[in-house]
C-alpha cells in the first residue's frame, strides 16, 4: 500500500484510527493505542503534531478541565490521500522512466483489470487524448 510509504507506522496506525473517527484528542488516540501496545502519551502527541505538520490533521485548541488541549481532526479522506500519493507516485515514475514505465503500467492493468474496467480507462485515455489535441489547435 502507497501510504505506508508516506507515513511511519504510528503515522499510518493513527490516522487509520482518526480516519474512523474523523476528530479526536491525543488522549482519546491514546488510551485506544494504549490497550494495543505499551506507549506514552507524550509520543502519541508528538506523533499526532508531526501529522499536523504533513498537514493531515487539522488542531483546534479547546480548554478542559485539566488546562488548554487540542482537539484533531482529519484535513483529507483517506481516499484524497491515496490519490495524492498516486498522482505524486505516477509523476516521479514517469519522470523517471519515461514511456517504458507508463507501457509497464498499461501492461500491468491490463492483467489486472475486468473489461468494465479497461473500458473505463480507455474512455478517460480517450478525453485526455481530446484534450492533448484541443490544446494543440489553439497553438
Amino acid at each position: 500500500m502507497a501510504i505506508k510509504s508516506e507515513l511511519g507506522p504510528l503515522e499510518l496506525t493513527i490516522m487509520q484510527l482518526m480516519w474512523k473517527k474523523n476528530s479526536s484528542t491525543v488522549r482519546e488516540i491514546y488510551e485506544l493505542l494504549s490497550k494495543e501496545r505499551k506507549i506514552a502519551l507524550t509520543t502519541i502527541s508528538t506523533t499526532m503534531n508531526r501529522l499536523f505538520n504533513k498537514n493531515l490533521l487539522t488542531r483546534q485548541i479547546q480548554t478542559g478541565k485539566g488546562g488548554l488541549f487540542y482537539i484533531y481532526k482529519v484535513k483529507e479522506t483517506k481516499k484524497g490521500f491515496e490519490k495524492k500519493i498516486s498522482r505524486n507516485l505516477a509523476k516521479q515514475i514517469v519522470k523517471s522512466y519515461g514511456n517504458t514505465a507508463s507501457m509497464k503500467i498499461v501492461q500491468e492493468i491490463s492483467k489486472n483489470y475486468n473489461k468494465e474496467e479497461l473500458d473505463i480507462l480507455l474512455e478517460e485515455l480517450e478525453n485526455l487524448k481530446r484534450t492533448k489535441g484541443s490544446e494543440k489547435d489553439k497553438i
